[in-house]
């Protein structure tokens, strides 16, 4: 009896146990979220001579990418019927795709009935992309496009097409695509240079089975290229061309965590200290930077200027770190464990006097704050675990900022106009959710369900946005991208073993 009630005790514990244990398993180790591609476009997508769609399926699956593939061809499809197909049958509504890859135009160059101007083929493809622009899918986002070019006609080997289509293909039809690209600041995949340069894998209007095959190889690698940024390894990391200005950040590239920056020239290590420097803040005028070290013993605050000279602002009673350098250059906010939990404290730099900011039994930390000076958000802890604080500097009344997301570390652009938090709604692991800052209204930014996307930043023009994406939480191989706002295109910038994480971005010159 004795042993049979020891059982009856134990056994609900036991499942308890279990069952908590699962919970905290699938907290550290959340299945990957789906990333949904659909394939719009007419025989050349998918058709009885082929499908590419299908064999980039396979290529997904073969690297176990969380990705699904979803074929909307229409063979004989022109671009005004494909619109008027997309607006009866509710084509975004039935799908809601992350990423849409758009080819059309193949038929537009018939000579039959089907025959359509060019400047009519623009039009039907500027409406079909903004119904893609204008569509919202459940979890916030926006589908990202890659616009494709159309191949080459070799040999017109369907009656419905000539030499006059070849030379618009050639001439007038993949010409309006590139100008489309340009003027829309698509990704733009050149099917036409890829088959121009393999025209053995063309039969006629449509590619060979072999072709077929080839282009589901080359858009899985554009498409891949496009969700994450992962290119090939450049022999240099550095920001692209087209972006100015400095990111800094955290690494332990040589070692220990310093500060580095990047711009167009490279990286180069800012800090030198056995210690630990990391959570980067441009001051306003870029000429010096806000960092958290504890050189001293315990994470403090301290600055250093283009010359490389280290400032330690104050001392810490217990520990200062994510200082926030404020757009009017007046304060420095920072969170300061108290009584073993963080509180949002800040430094006037005018009278080198520390003032609290937030109090209380609940934690609240990692604080930045609107280039007006009226409002900061923190990421808090209150009740049911982490949200995005919002905090009226004048009166101190306090709201959560980003209700049914959770958020966390968030940044205002430098206009005021936006901010951008990290999420863990959609797929457990992180991502970057961008709303107006006068009134919440979410859109994700990134969807790489298999990676932690942590730390996002502004550019100095506010049209991009870097952050840290990883295989694991917190810590680990998390390189430093970019994501353009318009186009959700992004770039991979660093690529090194080391942990990158934490950028900010502003200006920088030599010393």
């Amino acid at each position: 009896m004795k042993y049979k009630r020891t059982v009856a005790i134990l056994a609900p514990l036991l499942v308890l146990a279990g069952v908590g244990g699962w919970f905290a398993y699938q907290k550290l180790h959340p299945a990957p979220a789906i990333t949904h591609i659909l394939c719009m476009g007419d025989s050349i997508t998918a058709s009885d001579y082929g499908d590419y769609t299908a064999h980039m399926t396979d290529r997904f699956r073969e690297s176990r990418a969380p990705i699904e593939v979803t074929s909307a061809a229409r063979p004989g499809n022109t671009s005004g019927e494909y619109l008027r197909w997309m607006r009866e049958t509710g084509l975004l509504e039935r799908t809601n795709p992350h990423l849409v890859v758009l080819m059309l135009g193949t038929n537009d160059a018939r000579v039959d009935g089907d025959h359509t101007p060019t400047p009519l083929f623009v039009k039907n493809m500027h409406a079909i992309l903004d119904r893609i622009a204008a569509h919202h899918n459940p979890d916030t986002t926006t589908p990202a496009v890659i616009l494709a070019t159309v191949p080459p006609i070799p040999e017109p080997s369907l009656e419905v097409f000539n030499q006059s289509s070849q030379r618009r293909v050639e001439k007038e039809i993949n010409p309006a695509i590139r100008q489309l690209a340009r003027q829309r600041r698509l990704h733009l995949a050149d099917v036409h240079g890829f088959f121009r340069q393999r025209i053995e894998l063309m039969s006629g209007v449509h590619p060979t089975p072999q072709g077929y095959s080839a282009l589901g190889d080359f858009l899985f690698r554009e498409a891949r290229v496009f969700l994450t940024g992962q290119q090939n390894a450049p022999e240099k990391e550095r920001l692209p061309d087209n972006m100015r200005g400095t990111i800094a950040f955290e690494s332990n590239r040589d070692g220990n965590f310093d500060i580095y920056l990047m711009n167009t020239d490279g990286v180069r290590r800012l800090t030198r200290s056995p210690a630990r420097d990391g959570f980067p803040s441009f001051s306003p005028t870029f000429d010096r930077i806000a960092f958290e070290s504890d050189r001293s013993g315990r994470f403090e605050i301290h600055t250093i200027d283009r010359s490389g000279r280290i400032e330690k602002l104050f001392a810490s009673p217990t520990r200062d770190r994510s200082p926030w350098w404020t757009l009017d250059g007046k304060y420095i906010y920072f969170d300061r464990l108290v009584d073993g939990k963080e509180q949002v404290f800040r430094f006037h730099l005018e009278k080198k006097k520390v003032e609290a900011v937030t109090s209380g039994r609940h934690r609240t930390a990692v604080p930045t704050v609107s280039p007006d000076g009226n409002i900061l958000l923190a990421t808090g802890h209150r009740h049911m675990g982490w949200d995005l604080l919002r905090i009226d500097l004048s009166d101190g009344k306090e709201s959560v900022f980003t209700p049914g997301y959770g958020g966390c570390r968030a940044k205002y652009s430098h206009s005021g106009e936006y901010v951008a938090f990290v999420s863990h709604k959609f797929d457990k692991r992180g991502d970057i959710i961008l709303t107006p800052a006068a009134e919440f209204s979410p859109t994700r930014l990134t969807v790489d369900g298999d990676r932690h996307d942590y730390y996002p930043a502004f550019s100095v023009d506010d049209r991009h946005i870097v952050y840290a994406s990883g295989p694991q939480l917190y810590d680990g191989n998390y390189d430093l991208c970019i994501v353009e706002i318009a186009t959700r295109r992004t770039w991979t910038i660093t690529n090194h073993p080391a942990t990158d994480y934490k950028p900010v971005w502003g200006e920088w010159g030599n010393p």
